[in-house]
């Protein structure tokens, strides 16, 4: 008779940076809705204007166009940023963030760069700083 070994290990569960973003901005009281699409015949997602995975509004702050990946990755999507002339044309009258997440120990750490277009220069502004991401106490 054989018996049945039960695993102790513990799941685990993967949580994409899209979704850590979405709950960060609900954390701090914005409505967002992710806005990029999965192309099936392509076999890709697309994203909002080549650049933007969540769209964000709030009473208090101008629409935000965030861009989410991890925080290896950054350099790349904001290269492609500012290569994209849709992604110009938003960061001229509304707001545009690169997220990137990195897993330090047990907690998931944020590092957001604000991306600004200006037209007169013809140049991008950039300011890059971390974010707090824990919860709130309740």
């Amino acid at each position: 008779m054989t018996t049945k070994k039960t695993s102790t290990k513990k799941k685990t569960t993967k949580i994409s940076p899209t979704q850590l973003t979405m709950a960060w901005l609900r954390r701090k009281g914005v409505t967002a809705q992710i806005v990029e699409r999965w192309n099936p015949f392509a076999k890709i997602r697309q994203d909002l204007f080549q650049v933007i995975d969540i769209v964000a509004v709030s009473p208090t702050a101008p629409i935000l166009g965030v861009q989410v990946t991890t925080r290896g990755n950054m350099s790349a999507r904001k290269a492609k940023i500012r290569q994209t002339a849709p992604a110009a044309l938003w960061a001229t009258w509304a707001s545009l963030e690169v997220h990137g997440w990195q897993k330090v120990g047990p907690r998931w750490t944020l590092r957001v760069c604000e991306m600004r277009y200006d037209p007169a220069g013809a140049k991008w502004v950039e300011n890059e700083f971390d974010q707090p991401t824990a919860r709130p106490k309740q």
